[in-house]
């Protein structure tokens, strides 16, 4: 979008796109607010769906000054993810305190991912599977995985029994309404 006072242009503001190169793609589309006439402030949401980062809103404010030309004010990311964690126990067996278990990340296999009980680490293998003596009692298990994706979850083990374990994260894109303002 193009903004001219007389025959100067005073703001070229990007607003909204299509694109496509051999497997990637990307369409964009945008909306102008204005937030006031004095000084003129507006802002750009747009909103961008990629094949390659997923969908994403992002915002830009701009500032155009009686005999001068536009300012970008700010540019903000309206999208953030919120992530959960849901730990099911797969089966409690005879033991000695040991925590087996998997790791899934938007329903796939998380291999590399951090697992912690207490002062006991471990990475979990090229199948997500992670193994810590953890012994009996109630554990804090926390997960780290594609950061800053940090979960946690309570588990708890028996005296002499190991516990079998599956940890699913999952997250879900939610827009910031507010993002925007000036």
């Amino acid at each position: 979008m193009i903004v001219s006072r007389g025959d100067q242009v005073v703001c070229n503001v990007p607003f909204g796109s299509s694109s496509s190169h051999e497997s990637h793609s990307s369409d964009e589309t945008a909306s102008l607010e204005l937030s006031s006439r004095e000084p003129l402030r507006f802002y750009v949401t747009s909103h961008l769906v990629s094949n390659d980062i997923g969908e994403h809103t992002f915002c830009r404010g701009f500032e155009l000054l009686p005999k001068s030309s536009c300012r970008q004010l700010f540019e903000r990311t309206c999208t953030h993810e919120v992530c959960n964690t849901k730990v099911t126990t797969d089966a409690r067996i005879p033991g000695s305190g040991t925590l087996k278990g998997k790791i899934l990340f938007k329903g796939e296999p998380a291999p590399g991912s951090e697992v912690a009980v207490g002062s006991k680490s471990a990475y979990a293998d090229e199948n997500a599977a992670f193994v810590i003596e953890a012994g009996p009692g109630e554990h804090q298990l926390v997960v780290g995985y594609a950061a800053p994706t940090v979960q946690e979850a309570t588990v708890t083990l028996g005296p002499a029994e190991d516990v079998e374990i599956l940890v699913a994260i999952g997250c879900n894109q939610v827009d910031d309404s507010t993002c925007c303002k000036f």
